[in-house]
């Protein structure tokens, strides 16, 4: 599935990111709100499509996108070992009117349900 199509208002993803984003992400920060939404931050390492000159040059003044998404109606949420968590495979699966976005490693996972993806926007940053 390409998440991007599955998010609202999305028109700046799919301009930056026509093919998707690929598997490598990073689920990055995790603001959970008490109107029952938790806005998520995705790092990718994934090259843009497209220059944004606000953002500047790839591998010279960023490497990472950090996209954020609201995830609205949030009913589930597990973490373990937060501090483990890196970039790695995630996954969105849209099961039974609901998105769940999970990653796992060895000693970290991360699992988030909810009803609604909305884009925010995006930022970057240089990773050394």
């Amino acid at each position: 599935m390409n998440i991007i199509d599955q998010i609202q208002r999305n028109i700046f993803l799919e301009k930056i990111f026509p093919e998707g984003l690929d598997s490598n992400l990073l689920i990055g920060n995790l603001d959970l709100r008490l109107d029952g939404n938790l806005l998520v931050d995705i790092h990718t390492l994934q090259k843009p499509h497209i220059e944004i000159p606000k953002w500047g040059i790839w591998n010279k003044d960023y490497n990472v996108i950090v996209i954020k998404i609201l995830c609205s109606g949030l009913s589930d949420m597990h973490i373990t070992n937060w501090m483990g968590n890196k970039f790695s495979g995630v996954n969105f699966i849209y099961k039974n009117n609901r998105y769940i976005i999970s990653s796992k490693e060895a000693n970290s996972s991360v699992s988030i349900t909810c009803s609604g993806l909305i884009f925010q926007e995006c930022s970057t940053y240089i990773m050394e």
